[in-house]
């Protein structure tokens, strides 16, 4: 009689799928619409915060030339 080798795997195929049970902590992949509210908030504050820095950039770099005119008037007007 002829047997065949044993191995290490199940003979029951359960479709490619794993035995892990819905609600596992681990399983994301599955609960997308609780990520929506974070993800939206997280590229709001990213798109404010890309508009924002550059036009705070600029308005001090405008501020400090101002600044720079002002006090090469005021020793201007000091030295007369």
């Amino acid at each position: 009689m002829a047997t065949k080798p044993k191995s290490g795997f199940s003979q029951k195929s359960n479709g490619g799928f794993s035995n892990y049970s819905s609600n596992d902590s681990v399983d994301v992949g599955n609960d997308s619409k609780s990520d929506t509210p974070a993800l939206i908030l997280i590229v709001i504050l990213l798109i404010v915060i890309l508009l924002f820095l550059p036009l705070l950039a600029w308005m001090y770099t405008d501020v400090r030339k101002m600044e720079i005119r002002v006090d090469k008037a005021l020793t201007r007007i000091e030295g007369k």
